[in-house]
């Protein structure tokens, strides 16, 4: 029976460091962007050169989609934070290997807890609430296109320019 003090000691130790470790797993668990995936396929990512769309409504007919990305959160939602954040989901678009992000739109979290407290001379906390700004968009492929050769296009009741009047000259 030596063994019992032992063991009620280092359960003691494990009781002391739950809190912290539990903490450390909520902070890092809950901090980043987040991605998911739409599809089992996994395509390979894009090279930075390669232009990626942004469209802001659903693009229509549907094209393939891949995964709901997210940006890091900001408490700015200025112009400069704005960009940055379109330039992130731009690169996490290219790494799940698409090339257009449809229904970009920028949303809110309010965080509540500890916050820097502006009504001090000096430096201090204050418990309160304030707002993190993210995006968020749907991954996506869409095909290119040809352009269509107008030589093969024939409208059924002609081109509309043929249809408008010619005005007359200035002499």
């Amino acid at each position: 029976m030596k063994f019992l003090p032992l063991l009620s000691r280092s359960i003691r130790r494990a009781g002391r460091s739950l809190p912290l470790l539990a903490a450390f797993m909520l902070v890092v668990g809950c901090g980043g962007p987040r991605l998911r995936w739409l599809t089992e396929q996994r395509p390979a990512p894009l090279p930075d050169h390669i232009p990626v769309e942004v469209y802001v409504g659903s693009i229509q007919p549907a094209p393939d989609r891949i995964a709901i990305i997210e940006t890091s959160a900001t408490p700015h939602a200025d112009e400069t934070s704005r960009r940055a954040q379109l330039e992130e989901l731009k690169q996490r678009a290219r790494r799940v290997g698409a090339n257009a992000i449809e229904d970009v739109r920028i949303l809110t979290k309010e965080i509540q807890g500890f916050t820097l407290d502006e009504r001090t001379p000096f430096f201090s906390w204050r418990q309160g609430r304030y707002p993190l700004y993210f995006m968020r968009g749907t991954a996506i492929v869409i095909e290119e296109l040809e352009p269509a050769d107008l030589d093969d296009l024939s409208p059924p009741e002609g081109w509309m320019v043929d249809r408008q009047p010619v005005p007359p000259r200035l002499d």
